[in-house]
């Protein structure tokens, strides 16, 4: 499962918030993952390099999935797939969307955008 930006930040900005508790529902039946990108938008956030430390702790229960060029060709795929239809979405959505086909993971998010994306799985929270 990845674990969507949307759904990191409210998780790590309020510990009893219904994201965090799902985010340590996926991280104890270990199919929390976390992708490059997603990572890299979290961390950006970040106050001080003590609270980036912090944060990327508070992350890495998530297992973490690499890309490679199948990836991002998957993501081009993707976009051209919905420019074809009139649609668009922002290159790290895409490139999540790919990774998560590639390995057959679901995605759990609150962005719409995924919606978009034919054949790629959504997560139900308690679904777990």
């Amino acid at each position: 499962m990845i674990i969507d930006t949307s759904i990191w930040i409210p998780a790590l900005g309020a510990r009893d918030s219904p994201e965090m508790r799902e985010v340590e529902a996926l991280v104890e039946a270990d199919e929390a993952a976390l992708v490059g990108i997603i990572l890299a938008e979290v961390l950006r956030g970040s106050r001080s390099t003590d609270h980036l430390e912090r944060l990327r702790r508070d992350m890495a229960g998530a297992e973490f999935i690499g890309d490679d060029e199948e990836s991002w060709l998957l993501a081009s795929r993707i976009m051209l797939d919905l420019k074809l239809r009139g649609q668009t979405i922002p290159l790290p959505d895409a490139m999540i969307a790919a990774q998560a086909l590639q390995g057959s993971h679901a995605v759990y998010s609150h962005d719409e955008h995924f919606r978009r994306i034919p054949g790629l799985r959504l997560h139900a929270v308690g679904s777990v």
